[in-house]
C-alpha cells in the first residue's frame, strides 16, 4: 500500500491495453457546491441529478439503497457526516482509496470518491491509496526508472509523482 496526495476521479478500468478515460462527474462538483460554497443539498447539482433521476424511475448509482427522495436524503445526510468526521478528526488512515494509473501516470480512483473530494475540499494533502491497476507502458516506464534513475528529460515532471517515490534511487 502506498500513501498518494489526492488525486483524480474516474470510474472506468484500465485494461492491459487500453487507458481509462477521466471523466467529471456531475456529483462530485455537487460535493464542491455542498461544502466548498456552503450550498444547500437542493442547490447543488448532485442533488439536482438524483432527484431527476428518481424522478425519471432510474437508478441514481450512489444510492445503495432505497432508490427513493428519502433515501437520498439518507444518503447526503451520510456524506455531511463524512465531511464533518474528516474535518474534526483528521482522514482516517485506515480508510483505503483503491486507485489505477493511467500509461502516463495519472491516478484515477475507482473506490473512494466522496472520501477523496471531500479530503480534497478539506485539504488534506495525503491519504492512503492501494493501487490496484498499473497501465503496461507506466510500469515499464518505472521499471526503467528503478534500474536506470529518472530520464534527463523527464526530471521536473516525474521527481514528486507519488508512484514513483519507492522506485527513485
Amino acid at each position: 500500500m502506498e500513501s498518494l496526495g489526492v488525486i483524480g476521479i474516474c470510474k472506468n478500468r484500465i485494461g492491459k491495453t487500453r487507458d481509462s478515460m477521466m471523466i467529471l462527474i456531475t456529483e462530485f462538483y455537487g460535493l464542491v457546491q455542498r461544502f466548498a460554497e456552503g450550498n444547500e443539498w437542493e442547490d447543488t447539482v448532485y442533488y439536482q441529478t438524483g432527484m431527476e433521476r428518481i424522478n425519471a424511475g432510474k437508478s441514481f448509482s450512489p444510492l445503495s439503497y432505497s432508490q427513493t427522495v428519502s433515501g437520498l436524503k439518507k444518503y447526503l445526510q451520510s456524506l455531511d457526516n463524512l465531511y464533518a468526521d474528516i474535518k474534526e478528526n483528521g482522514y482516517d488512515m485506515s480508510s483505503v482509496i483503491t486507485a489505477q494509473i493511467g500509461r502516463n501516470g495519472e491516478l484515477m480512483v475507482i473506490q473512494g470518491q466522496h472520501r477523496v473530494t471531500i479530503a480534497r475540499i478539506i485539504g488534506v494533502e495525503k491519504i492512503p491509496v492501494r493501487i490496484q491497476y498499473r497501465h503496461d507502458e507506466w510500469e515499464a516506464l518505472r521499471t526503467d526508472i528503478y534500474n536506470n534513475g529518472l530520464p534527463k528529460e523527464r526530471t521536473d515532471e516525474l521527481r514528486d509523482h507519488p508512484d514513483l517515490q519507492n522506485v527513485l534511487p
